[in-house]
């Protein structure tokens, strides 16, 4: 035992050196394994967020489209009601009838988004603010919109379009319902038919509002996704 205490004392110095070595060595072997995962988990970050970045892009088209195609429904309501509709063209009132039995949709493109959520996203991606507003993005904002398309929609099945089946009379033709005359004679009753001219453009008129509000909110979301896409690479 005291062969053995003489050899640590006479050498404690080297065994001192030899596990600070090996303690450095595993600290090292530590440092380059977390620096390795950190510059994985930083490519999958820019990969998720150009894919999502490219999503809104894609949004972004799809909005400004159906924008327009609001602008044209919401047009042909109010021509409806309009007290010089028996003074129109015929093929104008018909056009107008298919407007009211149309309804736009949009549904966002969404496979970065649920390529996010899918990955470690609560690690992966570091800017917290920017996660929240990306999830805040789809999971609210989108649903809305989708929320007021499928009022309209199921308002055009299940008001307009019985409706209409029942009361317009069949006339060959390029459009959906080719009877003008029974179209003017139910636009000059106070009834049932203008009511439903007048909610389908105020239903519009909301959807409207909410493509304009979620186009915007999805060019500023672009823009922090740009920025952020900045500062990694």
């Amino acid at each position: 035992m005291k062969k053995i205490f003489q050899i640590i004392k006479n050498r404690w110095a080297e065994y001192v050196i030899e596990i600070l070595v090996i303690i450095i060595g595993i600290s090292l072997s530590f440092f380059f394994n977390n620096l390795k995962e950190s510059r994985v988990e930083r490519k999958e970050e820019v990969k998720l967020l150009e894919s999502v970045h490219e999503n809104l892009v894609t949004d972004t088209v799809a909005l400004t489209n159906q924008l327009k195609n609001s602008n044209i429904f919401i047009k042909g309501h109010e021509q409806f009601l309009s007290p010089e509709i028996d003074t129109f063209p015929a093929d104008s009132i018909l056009r107008y009838l298919d407007y009211l039995v149309t309804y736009t949709s949009f549904q966002g493109r969404d496979i970065g988004y649920e390529e996010l959520k899918q990955s470690k996203s609560s690690t992966i991606i570091r800017n917290r603010v920017l996660l929240q507003e990306i999830i805040q993005h789809y999971e609210h904002k989108y649903g809305i919109v989708k929320e007021w398309n499928d009022i309209d929609k199921n308002f055009v099945l299940n008001d307009v379009l019985p409706f209409l089946s029942e009361n317009m009379k069949y006339r060959a033709g390029r459009f959906l319902y080719n009877d003008v005359e029974t179209t003017l004679k139910l636009l000059k009753q106070e009834g049932q038919f203008k009511n439903m001219v007048k909610s389908g453009a105020v239903f519009k008129q909301i959807i409207k509002i909410y493509y304009n509000k979620t186009l915007s909110d999805t060019r500023v979301l672009m823009k922090k996704i740009e920025v952020e896409l900045e500062m990694l690479k």
